[in-house]
């Protein structure tokens, strides 16, 4: 039953708390209350050396990384003090080292109350209103007092309770925590979103580092001592604003020292530098330290030594933003130093870029602040370089490194650019050009595209330039077609050439593509034009044409004279019962047969006639046959002689024909019965 007694009893101390408050203060005093640290510190560090050393290193790491805001710390072990407090900065540090003096006590090795702290802390932070994120650490062994099967469950429901006011549990175990207690005391800022500091190990120690003073470590020594002297280096690059180097040794004992890049140790004695002190950590803040070389130095004859270092400074190395470059065309690599954000000439410094290109390929450039190879304006802090022209489409990635002679300090920095398949246009010359003066010829056709696909533009969007014997003029662009208004995608170039001759043309493409003016320019092209006079116009047309006007003319007119000279067929083909066989003024004619054969009816055009062979003609004299046998005609008789070639046709004239008789008339006669049977003959 030891769960409800401990919710209880925090419940009870929340509830005891807030009767004493005014009725209004608690809401204001969450705006107004800076931050608070409640430092629980087991009095059962004290009953081993190394845990005490260890928690002092905590501790004051702890209190000399706070800046701000109010420090409270709770000593305890199976009874709890009340909570001391001290402004953060040198009161704080003062108040760590009493509290540090106070230790080993009457605290049971090994059994400490961690439930009753953390209710006395709850009470205490509720009591002040402490704001959102305050923060409680606990520097402990992990021995529990009453543990049982259910401390795990309690202390996750004590961190939750933590967590519904914003305030977060850390806990830091020390070396000789026993792995069970780790990983239960490991529960406690899981439930509470805070943080657990294994201090038994290197990491742990880094890490409760970096939580406290904010200093991101970059190890330059990892080693054990053995009784030698450990030496390393580091580089700083110049314009270093400050830099915290942090030793980390597992035996108290051991030595260390910093040196300078000319070889003096570093020293409290030195206006720029602060040294923070404790058996487990010692810290070097340097402001303003020369750029160089910088030796950190170890001995002792046990024990871990790490030695880390923060540098910090407002320079940076940063790749410019720019628009996509055109695949296929050089392009400008920018990256600029700068300051506080601002670009800033660096003097004796050099920028190398390696970039990797989407096809797999890297290349290293050096860039330059000299106004030389694509560099715009010498000193400014922005380093360029002229790119070749890249085929590759994608993200190039870069890398940028900043490096200075006789120095082996480097600032990186990293970036990225794009390359874009961009707008091309293609012209096509004409071939015979063939104008009269003044009058617009079609030179050239332009078609614009992107990659594979058409690219729509408007006609303003091309410059045109044609050179000529008699110097430049200009040429127009027109769409052929308009697949939106305003654009196409292929162009004729109407120009009005001055005289014949060679000339070229040069196509410039204007444009704006993905966010950047874009100009591309075609490969100019010659073409060759001949160029007539004008004709001399009649009415608006050359001689030629009323030349061939009247020769149609006179052809017609002849035409007509001869057509209005012939006879129309006329008169009429009985047989010997006076039957009508044809009519020849009303035969059905082809126009063609009316116009070139008037006079003339062939034999065949009527149908059912005993003979195919024939022409009838027709003249003002009268109508005559031109009889020539065809193949399977029978044999012809006029008035019972053998026909010949010519027979003149009257009304007395009896044509035999495979039996049947036929005449020709002039008149119509009265008996009209039927005869032979016609019809227009097939033309």
């Amino acid at each position: 039953m030891r769960r409800p007694s401990v919710i209880a009893l925090i419940a009870i101390s929340i509830v005891f708390v807030a009767s004493t408050l005014p009725v209004n203060a608690r809401s204001s005093a969450a705006e107004e209350t800076p931050l608070l640290t409640v430092i629980a510190l087991d009095e059962g560090v004290a009953f081993a050396p190394t845990d005490l050393a260890m928690a002092e290193t905590a501790l004051m790491t702890l209190v000399g990384g706070i800046s701000e805001g109010t420090v409270a710390i709770i000593r305890y072990g199976d009874q709890v003090a009340a909570p001391v407090t001290a402004d953060a900065g040198a009161g704080a540090v003062r108040l760590a080292r009493t509290e540090l003096a106070k230790l080993g006590g009457d605290a049971i090795p090994g059994r400490s109350d961690q439930f009753a702290v953390l209710t006395s802390a709850f009470s205490y932070m509720t009591r002040i209103d402490a704001p959102s994120g305050s923060r409680v650490f606990m520097i402990t062994p992990g021995g529990i007092l009453g543990e049982s099967e259910n401390t795990r469950a309690r202390l996750r429901s004590v961190g939750e309770l933590y967590a519904n006011d914003g305030w977060l549990i850390n806990v830091s175990t020390l070396g000789s925590t026993e792995s069970a207690l780790r990983d239960l005391m490991a529960e406690l800022p899981a439930s509470s979103a805070g943080s657990y500091f294994d201090l038994g190990t290197p990491e742990g120690l880094i890490a409760l580092l970096f939580e406290a003073s904010g200093v991101d470590l970059t190890t330059v020594v990892d080693t054990e001592l053995t009784g030698t002297k450990v030496t390393s280096t580091f580089e700083l690059a110049p314009l270093t604003d400050s830099v915290s180097v942090a030793f980390l040794r597992f035996d108290a004992d051991a030595e260390v020292a910093l040196f300078r890049p000319n070889g003096a140790k570093v020293t409290e004695a030195l206006a720029n530098v602060a040294i923070v002190e404790s058996p487990n950590v010692v810290i070097f803040n340097i402001d303003g330290p020369a750029a160089g070389s910088w030796t950190v130095e170890g001995s002792g004859a046990r024990g871990k030594l790490i030695t880390a270092v923060d540098a910090r400074t407002q320079l940076s190395v940063e790749l410019l933003d720019q628009p996509p470059a055109p695949v296929g065309e050089p392009g400008i690599l920018m990256a600029a130093a700068r300051i506080g954000g601002e670009p800033q000439a660096i003097p004796g410094a050099r920028i190398v870029a390696t970039v990797a290109q989407p096809d797999g390929f890297t290349n290293v450039y050096e860039l330059n602040d000299e106004g030389l190879a694509g560099d715009q304006t010498a000193g400014d802090g922005v380093f360029s370089i002229r790119l070749p022209a890249s085929e590759a489409n994608g993200i190039s990635n870069v890398a940028l490194v900043m490096s200075w002679d006789n120095l082996n300090a480097v600032i990186t920095g990293e970036g990225s650019y794009k390359t874009e398949v961009f707008p091309a246009l293609r012209v096509t010359r004409v071939f015979d050009i063939n104008a009269h003066e003044g009058e617009t010829a079609i030179l050239a056709t332009i078609e614009t595209f992107v990659g594979e696909f058409p690219y729509l533009v408007s006609p303003s969007a091309f410059d045109i330039t044609i050179m000529g014997i008699d110097g430049r003029f200009d040429g127009v662009a027109v769409p052929r077609s308009e697949p939106e208004p305003g654009k196409a995608f292929a162009f004729d170039i109407h120009a009005v050439v001055p005289a014949s001759g060679d000339y070229s043309i040069a196509v410039t493409l204007n444009t704006e593509y993905l966010g950047r003016a874009y100009s591309a320019a075609g490969p100019a092209i010659s073409s060759s034009a001949v160029i007539t006079p004008q004709p001399f116009l009649i009415l608006g047309l050359p001689v030629w044409a009323w030349s061939a006007i009247g020769v149609v003319a006179v052809l017609g007119l002849i035409v007509v004279v001869v057509q209005s000279r012939k006879v129309q067929p006329f008169g009429y083909l009985y047989d010997d019962q006076d039957r009508l066989v044809a009519d020849f003024s009303n035969l059905r004619r082809s126009w063609r047969r009316r116009l070139l054969s008037t006079d003339r009816v062939k034999a065949m055009e009527i149908s059912n006639l005993p003979f195919k062979g024939g022409v009838f003609r027709f003249t003002r004299s009268g109508a005559r046959l031109e009889y020539r046998r065809e193949a399977g005609d029978p044999s012809m008789r006029v008035n019972s002689r053998p026909a010949g070639p010519v027979i003149d046709l009257s009304d007395d004239v009896w044509l035999g024909v495979g039996g049947n008789l036929l005449y020709f008339s002039d008149e119509r006669r009265a008996r009209t019965g039927p005869g032979f049977a016609f019809s227009p003959a097939d033309d």
